[in-house]
């Protein structure tokens, strides 16, 4: 059975530009993988979190816990106690803002496996032209054509072919898996955000109020 180093050599140059696409894609993959899977969308755990350093007025304990917190509905909580006293409107816009760079993040890197799952068929192509080039050239110098003088070349074209789809519709495919990962997390981070937003006017409520009684008891 040949070897990934045998695979290689018999698809010829093209085959060392689709093997850096290839640690390229699974490097990119790993990497969006488990940022993705950090990013989970709990608002119940996180308010739950806020509720009792809300109630007491205590805006810093709340804030670090949003810090401590390495997910994009902290980010989100945390834009919002920025603007607690503020009217809703500018509160909400914040937090949207947050979200939408939650979700820039998230996506990063992911524009390099679509640009591979573009790319790589072409790469494999221009193999293909380069193993039936030598092909002819190998006729020409037997003067000849035969099963043995053109394997070589045929081999080399069908290799490099083969070696471009693979990598490309791998790529495509993981693409498209986290984009469909992103987007439900996406979905499920505007209903937290909403419920969120609800929770920090609640808690910017309690936090008055609990202001103004500490006023009474000082006054």
């Amino acid at each position: 059975m040949e070897s990934v180093l045998d695979v290689i050599r018999h698809g010829g140059v093209a085959m060392y530009p689709l093997l850096l696409c290839s640690v390229l894609a699974v490097a990119v993959s790993l990497e969006r993988l488990l940022a993705i899977r950090r990013a989970r969308v709990d608002a119940g755990g996180l308010i739950e979190q806020l509720r009792e350093p809300l109630a007491r007025g205590d805006l810093e304990e709340a804030r670090r816990i949003c810090q401590s917190a390495p997910v994009p509905l902290a980010a989100v909580a945390l834009a919002g106690l920025a603007k607690l006293g503020r009217p809703r409107q500018e509160m909400e816009d914040a937090m949207v803002h947050a979200s939408n760079l939650a979700m820039d993040d998230l996506e990063s890197n992911l524009p390099v496996l679509g640009t591979i799952g573009g790319i790589t068929p072409f790469i494999g192509l221009f193999g293909t032209v380069l193993g039936i080039m030598r092909a002819f050239r190998d006729i020409q110098a037997r003067g000849q054509a035969g099963t043995a003088v053109v394997a070589g070349g045929v081999s080399e074209a069908l290799v490099a072919t083969a070696a471009g789809l693979v990598i490309a519709i791998l790529a495509v495919v993981a693409y498209n898996a986290f984009l469909n990962r992103i987007g439900r997390i996406e979905t499920r981070l505007d209903a937290a955000r909403s419920e969120l937003l609800y929770f920090l006017l609640e808690g910017d409520g309690c936090t008055r109020r609990h202001d103004a009684a500490m006023r009474v008891e000082i006054g």
